[in-house]
């Protein structure tokens, strides 16, 4: 909802919203976006892919989010983010700030300041797709549940050691 009430007041820009899904606002948001010519509202789609190959960006306003798979995806397709202020989109944005721009969470305001600051370039594309290579791929994962793996062992060694 806050995002159709941003590009709503933004009728003036050259920007358009597809937002999709079928959760349970989707009803709510075709009524607020039924009257303006820039917002779609496809639904439910499997060839998201597709979708984020088309997009300038990628937008999160998430009040609560585990590991956020669709903001994952949007990197991998080398998109900057504009997320929430909550924790999970903390975190990958701690990780490159080049990628993205955070706003507050529910913050109107907040969320118009970060779209019009985001610059879409090369450099912040190509960051956003390394980001999601080196940090979130399945290597990466893998690696990083070794180390943790490694460390949780070595630790348990040390503790059976100073027992005896």
């Amino acid at each position: 909802i806050l995002l159709i009430e941003a590009l709503k007041l933004r009728a003036s820009k050259n920007d358009a919203l597809v937002m999709l899904g079928d959760g349970p606002l989707l009803h709510k948001c075709k009524e607020l976006a039924a009257d303006v010519d820039n917002i779609f509202l496809p639904g439910e789609k499997s060839n998201v892919s597709e979708y984020l190959s088309v997009a300038d960006c990628f937008l999160s306003a998430s009040k609560a989010e585990g590991l956020p798979n669709a903001v994952l995806e949007a990197l991998a397709c080398g998109l900057p983010i504009l997320l929430s202020d909550i924790p999970s989109h903390r975190e990958i944005l701690a990780r490159s700030r080049e990628v993205g721009e955070i706003f507050s969470v529910g913050n109107l305001t907040s969320l118009n300041q970060a779209i019009e600051n985001l610059e879409i370039t090369s450099d912040r594309r190509a960051a956003a797709g390394l980001l999601a290579k080196e940090s979130f791929s399945a290597e990466a994962m893998s690696h990083a549940y070794q180390t943790l793996y490694r460390q949780q062992v070595a630790m348990m060694s040390q503790r059976a050691g100073s027992k005896q």
